[in-house]
């Protein structure tokens, strides 16, 4: 009495002892061998369709689509026609756009390697944005409140991105003159009316919504 096994591409008798012993076989068999089918595929053509976009968002005024593909923000009209690339910005990921309530302008958040990130703001017309953050981080995710102001996600780096500049995080107000800090935690903000809705972290990994009044900063 034994065991049969396969092993080392044979066949072996293995018995209670554990000596293991090759059992000779041969096969008598017929193979056919086709040709290999290939397909030649260029693996950095210069032009190529783009399949999936992301971040879409629709004007107020329901005309416009503002989407990012392959890294860039591109706009186009919601009944047709060809996209055309928002910025004049070379050189960094552009992502999370966000209409302002007139329909007038465009922030969005940038990644750079090096530079790290920013909240930029830029005409619906396009052009060359303006950098709203006065100092790098890694920022996400901007709104608009209906003053102007944006209010954008500070989140922190690590992993693929850099951890500098990461120490501080929340939800920052941006415009024109200033750059302030206006929560120390929140994610993936939203405004109603004067009110900004924030998810913030809960016990044993529960989320939970938080409101922040912007006119008395009560939450």
């Amino acid at each position: 009495s034994g065991l049969v096994a396969w092993a080392q591409g044979g066949l072996w008798r293995i018995d209670l002892t554990g000596q293991a012993t090759p059992i000779p076989f041969h096969v008598a068999d017929t193979r056919e061998i086709r040709q290999t089918h290939r397909v030649s595929i260029a693996v950095a053509p210069d032009d190529f369709d783009v399949r999936m976009i992301r971040g879409a968002r629709v004007s107020p005024d329901g005309q416009q689509v503002v989407f990012q593909a392959l890294g860039q923000l591109y706009i186009a009209d919601t009944s047709g026609g060809t996209p055309q690339k928002l910025t004049r910005d070379d050189g960094v990921v552009e992502q999370d756009p966000a209409w302002s309530p007139d329909g007038r302008s465009i922030a969005y958040a940038t990644w750079h390697d090096d530079d790290l990130g920013e909240i930029r703001q830029v005409s619906a017309r396009g052009g060359r944005g303006r950098a709203l953050t006065r100092s790098p981080g890694h920022f996400r995710r901007p709104v608009f409140a209906a003053d102007g102001a944006v209010y954008a996600e500070r989140v922190a780096g690590g992993w693929l991105r850099s951890p500098l500049h990461d120490l501080t995080r929340g939800i920052v107000r941006l415009d024109r003159d200033s750059d302030a800090q206006i929560m120390d935690r929140g994610a993936r903000p939203q405004i109603v009316g004067s009110e900004l809705f924030v998810e913030v972290g809960g016990e044993n990994g529960s989320r939970k919504l938080v409101a922040h009044d912007l006119v008395s900063g009560e939450e």
